[in-house]
């Protein structure tokens, strides 16, 4: 590069002009007409318009791909919560089955309970006597059961 203050060159379409200061050779960049596609009216304009339009696929990909992740998350939901609906469903038959054998084995302690107070009242005991010996009984079951 020559060292003269004013020279100019040109480096790939830019007039380039050199100029000394006390530091050194300094390059200033000055205006030019630039490349034949830029002068060309509305350039930038269309390739801005081309990257937003690159940028807008981009976007409409991801919001496709989101897209088809919610329906897949959606239809998990729905899948879990017909397992839940199936094991609450489940659960009300143990409390059925639970609540009928209960039903069932109290009813030959309630024929039990008839027959004794029908014996109580026969010897003269009362009910009171068939209530204290059933308490008796429980508290011999629990002391039996606490050992």
């Amino acid at each position: 590069m020559p060292s003269t203050s004013g020279s100019s060159e040109t480096s790939g379409g830019t007039d380039v002009e050199t100029a000394d200061s006390e530091d050194g050779p300094r390059l200033r960049v000055t205006a030019s007409a630039g490349s034949a596609s830029d002068r060309r009216p509305g350039y930038h304009h269309r390739v801005r318009v081309a990257a937003l339009a690159a940028e807008r696929e981009a976007l409409d990909e991801q919001v496709d791909e989101l897209r088809a992740e919610m329906e897949a998350l959606e239809a998990e939901v729905e899948a879990l919560e017909r397992t839940v609906e199936s094991k609450d469903r489940q659960r009300q038959q143990m409390i059925d089955n639970y609540e009928t054998i209960v039903a069932n084995r109290s009813e030959p302690d309630r024929e039990s309970e008839s027959e004794s107070a029908t014996g109580a009242e026969s010897t003269g005991r009362g009910p009171l006597a068939a209530v204290a010996s059933r308490i008796e009984r429980v508290i011999a079951r629990l002391r039996r059961s606490g050992e």
